[in-house]
């Protein structure tokens, strides 16, 4: 561990992140591994599966966005976030990113099944090519295609073993499939296990804010291991990335608060609210830095992993 390096991603997180800082600390944990996965493998050819907006492997790799960029502009807030209504699949010409370093390399392409969110990836100019994809059916894409295989939403799949074995199709002889994946311990973390015997039902509603219903399939780490084995892959190296405090602070953190904060950030001059984030961020960084610094994930209470896997 280096805590310059988590230190560094931390605050590149929470400038992009900064309304919702609990995330924050869960994509720190997260890009060291995937960082650490990039620098061990030395790939040449990089697919993304479900990149998003493609920001997290973008500043994994090396990429800085400004203070004045962050991922809170260009969203639909008409309604709360649902299991299937995401405020972030939207996108118009407000969207813009202020780009003060470039990752040292492209990664080649970048799926996802969102239209919006792969024009909002074409804005960083990171992949040589974004292609549309539902993950639950075959890449379009030729055998050993790719020496360096990504996701870290491989969880949400319906189609899980036959998405897996698609991943080690393309990948070439002795490339690497790196994927960061959820286990069901995170469930032990989920406020419905306590809240609504106290609170009701409905206060359990709004913070899942219908996120367990995505997560199609979650397995334990002995299966998805079984399943990686199975598609002719072979396991190089296992890390925890993260346990129950984490999981605690993310299952609440800010997202029933996203939307009305989210509307007040982007009404008010563009000065005070740099001023405000820059406030909210310093805070943050009080509150979390030494938590940061001193992390260390305990096999025995992780419910998310990081896996290396080489293609025999």
């Amino acid at each position: 561990m280096n805590s310059n390096i988590r230190i560094a991603f931390f605050r590149q997180w929470l400038n992009w992140l900064w309304l919702r800082p609990e995330n924050a600390l869960m994509w720190t944990f997260r890009a060291e591994a995937y960082k650490a996965a990039l620098e061990t493998c030395k790939p040449s050819r990089v697919i993304d599966i479900s990149c998003g907006d493609g920001v997290f492997s973008f500043i994994t790799a090396g990429g800085e966005l400004a203070e004045v960029t962050d991922m809170f502009q260009s969203l639909d807030t008409s309604k709360r976030r649902l299991g299937n209504f995401d405020a972030f699949d939207n996108y118009d010409d407000s969207y813009s990113l202020e780009i003060i370093k470039r990752p040292t390399y492209n990664f080649s392409i970048g799926t996802d099944w969102k239209s919006n969110l792969l024009k909002k990836a074409i804005v960083l100019n990171f992949y040589e090519k974004v292609i549309q994809h539902d993950n639950n059916n075959i890449l379009q894409l030729a055998d050993n295609s790719f020496d360096f295989v990504f996701s870290n939403s491989t969880y949400w799949v319906r189609n899980y073993v036959q998405h897996i074995k698609d991943l080690a199709r393309i990948c070439t002889p002795k490339g690497h499939v790196v994927l960061e994946l959820k286990t069901p311990d995170i469930l032990k973390y989920s406020n419905k296990t306590f809240l609504p015997k106290e609170f009701g039902k409905k206060s359990s509603s709004i913070l899942d804010a219908g996120r367990l219903s995505t997560w199609n399939s979650l397995k334990t780490l002995e299966e998805y291991i079984s399943i990686l084995k199975d598609s002719g892959l072979k396991i190089i190296d296992i890390t925890p990335l993260y346990g129950p405090i984490i999981g605690e602070i993310w299952d609440v953190g800010l997202r029933p608060f996203f939307n009305p904060l989210t509307k007040l950030a982007n009404s008010v001059d563009p000065i005070i609210r740099l001023e405000v984030k820059r406030e909210f961020i310093s805070i943050c960084e009080d509150l979390l830095t030494e938590y940061i610094i001193n992390h260390q994930a305990q096999k025995e209470h992780c419910f998310e992993w990081c896996v290396i896997a080489e293609k025999c």
